[in-house]
């Protein structure tokens, strides 16, 4: 489900920018129905058997940076969908995830209580334990930006487990990122894409770049609106 999700979005995405300018041709305006395509490609969240859940790209809108290789990683990974949660079967994965050196479950979990699993189970933990693949994660970067987990500046502050290849994460509440496009520009080439001008003046501005048959992002910042 996921990985098809990116590509039909990605399809999406090229769908809105490859229609609105030749390349060195200048800027033009996105349409209304251009507009309406990406934002269909950067929907924040998908509903599945009446369950609504975040998507992959929505970590892109959890930070601002002026290159996606410095995105805030840990802001990224907090609502990234994973692949699944620790059960009471996983007693190892979460030994060796309790054993991390540098890093307790005593400070990962809001509460400051649990460094084991109590006798309950890891089921019963006050917040669940999300599994994250290192291989969902390049995805969705190589699928979005072009990069891999090795292009990122940093990836500090995140819990990872190289014997399973995963990132693990502790969130329990629903805030994916989110980028509502208002109106953009594309010269073929580049696009900006911008969201409504707020009461401060400034708006939020995602940059893209075509890759061959593909957009990637390259930096996602507040910005003062032009005029």
């Amino acid at each position: 489900m996921k990985h098809q999700l990116m590509v039909l979005s990605a399809l999406f995405l090229c769908l809105a920018l490859g229609a609105c300018s030749p390349a060195g041709e200048g800027p033009v305006p996105l349409t209304q129905e251009e507009i309406d395509q990406v934002n269909a490609a950067f929907s924040s969240t998908v509903e599945e058997e009446n369950v609504v859940w975040s998507t992959p790209v929505s970590g892109f809108f959890t930070s601002h940076y002026a290159d996606v290789r410095e995105l805030d990683f840990v802001e990224f990974l907090r609502y990234f969908p994973g692949d699944g949660t620790l059960e009471d079967t996983d007693q190892e994965e979460f030994a060796a995830l309790a054993a991390l050196p540098g890093t307790s479950l005593a400070e990962a979990y809001a509460s400051g209580r649990w460094t084991r699993p109590p006798q309950s189970g890891i089921a019963a933990l006050p917040v669940p334990v999300h599994r994250i693949l290192r291989s969902s994660v390049d995805a969705t970067l190589e699928e979005w930006a072009g990069i891999t987990t090795e292009d990122l500046r940093s990836t500090d502050g995140v819990l990872y487990l190289e014997a399973y290849d995963a990132y693990y994460t502790f969130t329990s509440d629903f805030g994916p990122g989110v980028f509502l496009c208002a109106g953009g520009e594309s010269d073929g080439e580049t696009a900006r894409l911008w969201t409504e001008t707020g009461e401060d003046g400034s708006r939020e501005e995602l940059v893209l770049q075509r890759d061959g048959e593909d957009w990637h992002i390259r930096s996602f910042q507040t910005v003062q609106a032009a005029g």
